[in-house]
């Protein structure tokens, strides 16, 4: 699990890149995925929209690194699969601290919507892996405008 900084400017920074704070706000992106090419092409794209990543390899780490700060996250990308805990069971136990915190969950098994279960009242959204970048920042835009 690492924590990295944003690569350029803050929350409010001039920038020509479209930013998450032009969105809703700044924060950190809890970003979860067993591959390592995948969380770190997840983490430089959230950097670039002006976000914190913090990236975390399987279930339980994810929620460790969510109950050590919850109120500071504002958004969670998750892969469906992973080791110990999926992130169906991430995203309720999350959602158990944080019932607003919006959510994507990503995969390249499934490619339907989450059940009806898994989804609150807090936004949550679903990206088919492989996914483009341009189909992240549009995910992340959708749901951090709801």
């Amino acid at each position: 699990m690492i924590e990295r900084t944003q690569l350029s400017g803050g929350c409010g920074a001039p920038s020509e890149q479209p930013r998450a704070a032009d969105w809703k706000d700044c924060g950190k992106v809890l970003i979860v995925d067993d591959e390592d090419a995948v969380r770190t092409l997840v983490a430089h794209s959230v950097q670039r929209l002006g976000f914190v990543a913090r990236l975390a390899d399987a279930g339980p780490q994810a929620v460790s690194a969510f109950q050590s700060d919850p109120a500071s996250f504002s958004l969670a990308i998750l892969d469906v699969k992973l080791p110990g805990i999926d992130g169906f069971e991430v995203l309720s136990r999350i959602r158990a601290v944080r019932p607003d915190l919006p959510a994507i969950l990503m995969s390249g098994y499934y490619r339907n919507e989450p059940a009806p279960g898994v989804i609150s009242t807090a936004p949550t959204g679903f990206l088919p892996k492989p996914f483009t970048l341009g189909a992240l920042a549009s995910a992340i835009r959708s749901i951090l405008k709801s």
